[in-house]
Parts: C-alpha cells; structure tokens; sequence
C-alpha cells in the first residue's frame, strides 16, 4: 500500500521475485493467497499443483505435514544466510 512506484525494491529482493506491475504501478509479490490463507485454506498453487510437489502448513506445529517433512526428509532453503527468516523449505 505504501508503494510509490520507484521500482528501488525489485531490485534490492534478494530472492529477486519481486516484480513491477505496470497495470497498477506498484511492485508486488506472491502473498501465498492470504486472502485463502486467512480462511484456513490452501493456497491455490498448493490445491491445483497436479504433481503435489507444495507443502503448505504452519511450522510451528510439530505435527503439521510441513514440520515433518522437514523432519524426515533433506531440506534446505534460500539465503538463510544473509538474515532472511526464510519459510520456504526445498527438498530433493
């Protein structure tokens, strides 16, 4: 909301996926659905992903799906590194 079009923050993501919506004038990302997310549902690339290859749930539950897949199975992320928090976890 406190975009003015400056286009300083897609350069500066360090994931680089924030992009400029020419349409509306503001940079935007992925927000992983959280009007659905609100709601308790899925994101939608979760529940239309034919390969079931997205995970989404709450990390902080040990016993969530996510928690232990993260658990049981080699996962990394991105730029943990650099002090981003990340959420998003990768698997093999």
């Amino acid at each position: 909301d406190q975009c003015r079009g400056w286009r300083m923050c897609v350069s500066a993501c360090p994931y680089k996926k924030v992009y400029f919506n020419h349409n509306t004038g503001k940079a935007e990302k992925c927000t992983l659905c959280r009007e659905r997310t609100d709601r308790g549902e899925e994101p939608m690339c979760v529940v239309c992903c034919p390969a079931h290859a997205r995970i989404f749930g709450d990390l902080d539950d040990p016993d969530s799906e996510i928690s232990q897949t993260i658990l049981n199975r080699k996962a990394w992320t991105l730029l943990e590194n650099q002090g981003t928090r990340p959420s998003v976890h990768y698997f093999e």
